[in-house]
C-alpha cells in the first residue's frame, strides 16, 4: 500500500486518475492523503484555477 499525499497551490484544482479511470478530484481547500495498491498506475492531473469565472483552465 502507498500514500499519496497532495500539496498543491491556492488556485489550483487536482484530478487523480488510477488504471485510466478518473477517481478523486480535489478543490484547493481539501488537505489529501489517499492510498493506492500500485502508485504507477496514478496520473494526477493539475489545473488552474480561473477565479474570474466557475470554468477551469487546464
Amino acid at each position: 500500500m502507498t500514500t499519496l499525499i497532495l500539496r498543491r497551490k491556492k488556485r489550483e484544482k487536482v484530478n487523480i486518475y488510477y488504471g485510466g479511470v478518473k477517481i478523486a478530484s480535489i478543490s484547493p481547500s481539501v488537505s489529501t492523503k489517499i492510498c493506492f495498491d500500485a502508485l504507477p498506475e496514478v496520473r494526477i492531473v493539475r489545473e488552474e484555477i480561473d477565479e474570474n469565472s466557475n470554468t477551469t483552465n487546464p
